[in-house]
């Protein structure tokens, strides 16, 4: 499987002028699906995606990330005007691996699976670094490095190799932390301009987050695997 967290070039940039910091807004000129880059954790019939575990749309749902609560102060005004998912419950995050086991068919076999793969991996320090979009639609920020959540999916993927990124669909991992989705284009410009001075932020990937779908379309926390080293 190929992966790719992004780091591309060729693509347009604007830098601001914040005093010791470098912070770049990147708007990626070539198109892409909408559903190969977002979590996905939004309704199934909303992107008509037909994933290798196929869900019924009214079925409840789970997936697999770190919670990055550290972005909170800085995100969680604009995700929760421009991000679906945050007023269901889904915190700032980067997500590890979706689809995941049905909430309904989640045992000690799943948990115990977990526990062993969050304890094979290190905990790590990484920083939100830039402020990047997909096609215009969806504003993100960017992991350094991504290389560790690429792994990590991998290493998830491993673990249960049934449940693969994105349904098996697409070919590129890429991890982001979704800040809105086909949000008012002012709005969307002005978060984006509004993270900037935050950036860098750091962060610890301190766990996998086991996050599943209530009867009600909200999300909530099941577990959290600490990793290695905490």
């Amino acid at each position: 499987m190929r992966v790719d967290y992004a780091d591309r070039t060729g693509v347009a940039t604007r830098s601001t002028a914040v005093p010791g910091r470098e912070s770049t807004v990147i708007v990626p000129p070539w198109p892409r699906p909408r559903c190969a880059v977002r979590c996905a954790l939004v309704p199934l019939e909303a992107i008509g995606v037909r994933w290798k575990h196929s869900y019924a749309p009214l079925m409840q749902r789970s997936g697999l990330i770190v919670e990055v609560p550290e972005a909170s102060a800085t995100v969680d005004q604009w995700r929760q005007r421009l991000d679906p998912l945050a007023p269901f419950g889904v915190p700032p995050h980067i997500t590890v691996l979706f689809p995941f086991v049905k909430p309904t068919e989640i045992d000690e076999d799943t948990t115990a699976k977990l526990r062993r793969l969050a304890a094979s991996v290190r905990s790590f320090q990484f920083r939100l670094t830039h402020v990047r979009w997909f096609e215009q639609q969806v504003l993100w920020l960017a992991p350094d490095p991504g290389a560790r959540f690429v792994e990590l999916t991998a290493q998830a993927v491993e673990a249960f190799p049934d449940y693969l990124p994105y349904g098996g669909q697409f070919t590129e991992v890429i991890p982001h932390l979704t800040i809105g989705d086909n949000g008012a284009p002012e709005q969307m410009a002005a978060a984006a301009q509004s993270l900037l001075p935050d950036l860098p932020i750091a962060a610890t990937a301190n766990a996998i987050t086991l996050m599943v779908e209530r009867p009600d379309r909200g999300w909530q926390v099941r577990a959290r695997f600490p990793l290695a080293g905490r």
